[in-house]
């Protein structure tokens, strides 16, 4: 199947990603919550599509003049297994290098296996663990590459 990856403003894409982040994610974001992470900062969003569909995304945001934060991703359950995160994170971390970025920072938690294996097969360094990180018991887990 042919995948198009793009650059899109929050905008045009929103009520999409929302509905997708609900199929990956427990708990989602709320509209409001991504719109005021996002309000006034440097950010980007680029999007897998199949067939006109959003099927996997990324967003970052300028962290420092350095860094870059990678914020949230994902890719909708049935169509894991085709490389399409690696792409999305391939694009970012070609635009973190076009664009001076030193540093790209990933946070995931000890519950979720597969984004920590994904993670150290592209070569990110764990380098923090935040104990009971949003108060739920769940640690949080820092990398960077």
């Amino acid at each position: 199947m042919k995948m198009e990856y793009k650059k899109v403003n929050l905008d045009e894409c929103l009520d999409e990603l929302h509905e997708l982040m609900k199929t990956i994610f427990e708990n989602a974001y709320s509209k409001e919550k991504i719109i005021e992470r996002l309000k006034d900062k440097k950010y980007w969003i680029y999007v897998a599509e199949a067939k006109g569909k959003i099927v996997g995304f990324k967003i970052w945001y300028e962290e420092s003049p350095e860094k870059i934060y990678s914020w949230l991703g994902g890719v909708h359950p049935d169509y894991r297994r085709q490389k399409i995160a690696t792409k999305l994170l391939e694009i970012q971390f070609d635009f973190a290098k076009k664009n001076d970025y030193e540093v790209v920072e990933i946070k995931t938690h000890k519950g979720h296996p597969e984004m920590i294996k994904f993670l150290e097969k592209e070569n990110f360094a764990n380098t923090n663990i935040e104990k009971n990180h949003l108060g739920d018991g769940k640690d949080a887990i820092f990398y960077e590459r």
